[in-house]
């Protein structure tokens, strides 16, 4: 559950299955709801939907805070056509553009689309615990435990395990793709 705002915050929205609050540049988005889902839109102006209300942000915020709760929460953020980098983490995934920023805090579920940008990224880290990788061209997943990340349509796309028994399954494209691996690493390109 959501602490009081600070005094010099502006409620943009509360009722019983959200709380949207707006101090200076950074909106935080508390969703109450035993399961939430957050989409997010981020861009010149940014739109974020919550358990199906649709809230339009002014274009002076810098930073969108996704607090989840104690349920299976999902998020789901949306780019630009511009440079983006998606890093994503089990305690906490941050999207980030130009002069903007989606942090999201406890949600197990957190998808990233890329607005078509060539030099956008994406990074998925593992947990110490077990996970599986599943590389294609259109969208790499990693699944843990109490997690799931998914990144659609980025150029280029990092996965890193640090710990645990973790499996990579890596499916390629239509036209001729270069898989190359060594002991500690493993690339798939196409073209």
């Amino acid at each position: 559950t959501a602490s009081a705002p600070p005094p010099s915050s502006q409620i943009i929205a509360a009722s019983q299955n959200v709380w949207v609050v707006q101090t200076g540049d950074t909106v935080d988005v508390f969703g109450t709801a035993p399961d939430n889902t957050f989409d997010a839109f981020a861009g010149a102006t940014h739109t974020v939907i919550v358990n199906g209300a649709e809230f339009d942000l002014s274009a002076e915020v810098r930073t969108i805070v996704i607090h989840g709760g104690p349920g299976d929460d999902v998020a789901i953020l949306a780019g630009t056509t511009e440079r983006e980098l998606a890093t994503l983490r089990p305690d906490v995934s941050i999207f980030t553009g130009a002069d903007w920023q989606v942090r999201v805090e406890n949600v197990g579920r957190v998808e990233v689309e890329s607005g078509g940008g060539s030099l956008d990224r994406a990074r998925l880290h593992d947990s110490a615990g077990n996970e599986v990788l599943v590389a294609r061209p259109d969208e790499v997943t990693l699944t843990g435990d109490d997690f799931e990340f998914a990144a659609h349509n980025f150029i280029r796309t990092y996965t890193y395990a640090t710990a645990g028994n973790d499996f990579a399954y890596f499916y390629d494209g239509d036209g001729n793709d270069l898989y190359r691996a060594w002991q500690h690493r493993a690339i798939l390109s196409g073209p």
